[in-house]
């Protein structure tokens, strides 16, 4: 039989923007449902294999056991399905993703145990095609892209890019443009508890090295007036190094430019993690 599927009616802003549609076999017990989720323009991942990976993950309860798992494809489209099974329960879950240019397709199934090899459901996963193939874009790297679209004064664009920001994973090669992301002002929202530049921090702490040591020595006092605040934010980031030598040029620029402005209370925070390098400013 077909599967007729039917796209969620409710009106929230997720549904509106990633689009889910269901189906029920009542002579079966055999509930379906797919979900699109697009992702932004500036996200990326390191692999396929890894990506895929963390979306079981993520699609298992904590509890569900993985009792199958195996890779498909979709037209050309790689995939991965996998089982779950909760304790003490008849009813089985089965999922399927793969990935079309930046957008996550989610195929799934809730079946009793005994449907599990159904024609019908066979159909559903493996007969899914999509009209416009184009192999993923999210793993290739865009780190410089993403940085640029963060300058944005165009809010949309800027909320892709702090979407992305919140998810990707830099590496030592992309210092050169964290360093320069470092220096850069950036659209502030009263939402936001965060500023991109302190979250700038947070991924250089992961990867700085002597390079971000230089970098800040170097263009500290070149900030200017109207970037003042954005001081405390390369000193946070240099006190993030538990170096001697990050620590001395820590000093040197408290002692001879302590900034006028801005918020001083993530660089005392981030002094109390090192008593011992602290002692020496």
């Amino acid at each position: 039989a077909i599967i007729k599927m039917v796209k969620d009616s409710s009106e929230d802003d997720a549904t509106k923007q990633n689009p889910h549609f269901t189906s029920y076999d009542s002579t079966q017990v055999i509930s379906y449902e797919v979900f699109k989720t697009d992702f932004s323009p500036y996200y990326w991942f390191s692999n396929d294999s890894l990506f895929f990976e963390k979306e079981v993950l993520l699609g298992k309860a904590y509890e569900d056991s993985i009792i199958q798992k195996n890779w498909k494809r979709n037209g050309n489209l790689k995939a991965i399905e996998f089982v779950t099974q909760k304790p003490n329960n008849n009813m089985l879950k089965k999922t399927r993703f793969f990935v079309n240019a930046d957008t996550l397709y989610e195929l799934v199934a809730h079946m009793p145990k005994q449907s599990i090899d159904d024609e019908s459901t066979k159909r559903f996963f493996d007969d899914f095609k999509i009209d416009n193939e184009i192999q993923p874009t999210i793993f290739t790297r865009r780190p410089e892209k993403l940085l640029t679209a963060l300058q944005s004064t165009y809010t949309v664009e800027f909320e892709k890019a702090l979407s992305a920001l919140e998810q990707v994973e830099f590496i030592k090669e992309d210092l050169p443009l964290l360093h320069q992301a470092l220096t850069k002002k950036y659209i502030k929202r009263k939402e936001d508890y965060r500023t991109v530049n302190e979250r700038i921090v947070d991924e250089l702490e992961k990867l700085a090295n002597s390079s971000t040591v230089a970098f800040i020595s170097s263009n500290y006092k070149k900030l200017g007036k109207e970037r003042e605040e954005l001081k405390y934010d390369l000193l946070q980031a240099l006190s993030n190094i538990k170096t001697k030598e990050a620590y001395k040029i820590l000093k040197k620029l408290l002692l001879e430019d302590l900034p006028s402005t801005g918020d001083a209370r993530n660089l005392g925070y981030s002094l109390r993690d090192s008593l011992e390098l602290t002692k020496s400013l």
